[in-house]
């Protein structure tokens, strides 16, 4: 079995040069760290990072908590966290949960010595959790929401995404809208700030499908702003049952573009978020953090118009 001794010997380097190198640090040049983590590889090489952790408290392991996996939303969240971890050769502990448990899976995450906690979704006894990992000195940082003070997080630009919606449907010549009223109260003041600067424009907030096809007839709208994929698809499927064509008679967009929203039965014109690039940018973050970087704490990632066939233009 190749130790790091051996590892040094067959690349004429030190042992503390080629353990630095596999430890990311920045004293060890690329060409050289990139020579060590070349024959690591070949050779299978993992490093016990038994000692490492003992010593400074932490595993190369991070931990993630996320509200639900029941969406594929959070499911590529997922995966991009556990992408970049896996490319830093890191661990990924993930765990989910309703908020009645959340102190549960901290506990257990701390007993394994994580390096930092990727929080996505609200939880009510988030205070607890914070008060619980900054006493261990274990990292924070929010992944695609930040419902919580003033905290490390990757997110969205959603006043952006909100603004850019708007700006789809005024394009297309749509002036009496319907708009959702949603958590993220900052799609909502990106739609606003649209809908000032458009001549001649009406629009109402809605909260409840049910109420959706009165409320349609009541104000003559031509174009609906959900802010979320889901919450459209269910949208469209209720206005069809009452009658009313899209696009022929309503315009819909949604918010998130997940997979589904490309079927034929919705081609929903949305706003796209970068998912994957999310959860990996969250991971980066902890990962630079637990190396002694001082890493961007709120970071803002560009949304993206992606037009179907659930707009037309007026």
């Amino acid at each position: 079995m190749d130790t790091l001794k051996s590892l040094a010997a067959k690349l004429d380097l030190s042992i503390a040069t080629v353990s630095m190198a596999l430890n990311h640090s920045p004293l060890v040049s690329k060409k050289t760290a990139a020579r060590v983590w070349a024959l690591a590889n070949e050779l299978n090489y993992r490093p016990n990072n038994i000692g490492k952790a003992l010593q400074a408290g932490r595993n190369d392991l991070i931990g993630c908590l996320i509200h639900t996996l029941l969406s594929s939303f959070f499911n590529e969240l997922l995966e991009g966290m556990g992408q970049k971890a896996a490319q830093e050769r890191f661990g990924l502990l993930a765990s989910w949960s309703n908020g009645s448990d959340s102190m549960l899976h901290i506990n257990q995450m701390l007993a394994q010595r994580v390096s930092g906690v990727v929080f996505s979704g609200y939880d009510e006894s988030f205070p607890q959790i914070s008060r619980q990992l900054e006493r261990a000195g274990v990292e924070i940082v929010f992944c695609s929401t930040h419902l919580h003070g003033d905290y490390p997080f990757v997110v969205t630009d959603d006043f952006s995404g909100g603004e850019m919606a708007a700006k789809y449907l005024i394009s297309c010549g749509h002036r009496q809208l319907l708009v959702q009223d949603y958590p993220v109260e900052r799609r909502l003041q990106g739609c606003l700030k649209a809908f000032a600067a458009a001549p001649n424009l009406s629009f109402e907030i809605f909260e409840q499908l049910a109420g959706l096809p009165e409320q349609i007839r009541r104000t003559g709208a031509t174009g609906i702003i959900f802010f979320s994929d889901i919450d459209a698809m269910d949208g469209m499927y209720l206005l069809r049952q009452q009658g009313f064509r899209i696009p022929e008679d309503l315009s819909v967009i949604g918010y998130d573009n997940l997979p589904v929203a490309a079927r034929p039965e919705f081609e929903l014109t949305t706003i796209g978020q970068q998912r994957m690039e999310i959860g990996s940018k969250a991971v980066e973050y902890l990962i630079r953090k637990s190396r002694g970087e001082t890493p961007e704490a709120h970071q803002y990632l560009a949304p993206e118009l992606v037009v179907r066939k659930s707009v037309r233009t007026l």
